[in-house]
């Protein structure tokens, strides 16, 4: 069983020997155990990663926001001098 067992390295420092090779059944029901804390582990991760796509989606609204506020700004500057214009134009002739 031992040879066959995918995730070696990932178990290697859990405590005592993982596998005994004496009773198949036992070592069978620890890559049992073992599997079930791999997709314990990941679920955990699946539940975090919507959170972690709102944050990613919130910062992502933000700098657009950003964005398109600063354009509204340069355009709102652009038509405050382009209303001023003809007054200075006026003034110098």
């Amino acid at each position: 069983m031992q040879e066959l067992f995918p995730f070696k390295t990932y178990f290697a420092d859990a405590p005592g020997t993982l596998f005994a090779g004496v009773d198949y059944e036992a070592d069978l029901e620890k890559a049992r155990g073992c599997w079930r804390h791999l997709r314990t582990m990941f679920q955990e991760l699946e539940e975090c990663r919507a959170f972690e796509l709102l944050k990613v989606s919130s910062r992502l609204f933000l700098c657009v926001l950003l964005n398109e506020l600063r354009l509204w700004i340069a355009c709102a500057s652009v038509l405050i001098l382009c209303n001023r214009l003809p007054e200075r134009v006026s003034c110098l002739s």
